[in-house]
């Protein structure tokens, strides 16, 4: 810390070596270049209040902003979405329809025999 100098933007905390800004305000100037005019949105529309407003507030925001996510989720067409279970072809479900009826088959064909090789 340099001694005597005070940060440029609060004006109460001393300054980091090499730079104008405390580190508090230093993280503040950060998210302000991050978010641009939503942090200046956010301290006309929510800090200027009293608590009981700012948690209403910050809930209707929340709200909106959730909103608006699903909104556009839900704009989505179904069709660009891939399917949850893949379908199987016609000739696949044809193929499994056999493999069904032969194995039907292969079975009456051992009761059978059991049955001859049982009266034998």
């Amino acid at each position: 810390m340099v001694f005597g100098s005070v940060c440029y933007f609060c004006e109460t905390n001393p300054r980091s070596v090499f730079h104008y800004y405390c580190n508090d305000c230093t993280k503040l100037k950060r998210t302000i270049n991050l978010m641009g005019d939503r942090v200046y949105e956010v301290v006309e529309n929510v800090l200027s209040r009293n608590k009981k407003e700012q948690e209403s507030i910050i809930k209707d925001e929340i709200k909106e902003e959730i909103k608006a996510k699903t909104d556009s989720l839900e704009e989505k067409e179904m069709d660009d979405l891939p399917p949850l279970i893949e379908q199987p072809e016609e000739e696949e479900l044809q193929g499994s329809v056999n493999h069904y009826d032969n194995r039907k088959q292969i079975l009456s064909e051992l009761k059978e025999r059991i049955k001859k090789d049982k009266k034998k």
